[in-house]
């Protein structure tokens, strides 16, 4: 799923993603459509990473997530070398 869902930013100064995975991707709570609902961006920055990278979430299933769902989800791109 990390390829599918995250987008990033090459540098911290960007103002527009390198990658930008777009709205129609699926909830990674839900699997539906983000586009159809309330959307959360989460922002994430890998200790030692070079990119800064961004996820999209319906709102409601974001803040519904068990800690363990949003690990696992996160780690799936953290444990993942940048190619």
């Amino acid at each position: 799923m990390s390829g599918t869902i995250f987008g990033y930013f090459e540098a911290p100064e960007d103002k527009t993603p390198t990658f930008d995975p777009g709205l129609c991707v699926p909830c990674p709570f839900c699997l539906q459509a983000v586009a159809n609902g309330s959307i959360k961006t989460i922002s994430l920055m890998p200790i030692g990473g070079s990119r800064s990278y961004f996820y999209r979430a319906h709102k409601s299933c974001y803040e519904q997530a068990s800690s363990e769902d949003v690990t696992k989800i996160e780690s799936s791109l953290i444990d993942t070398p940048e190619c």
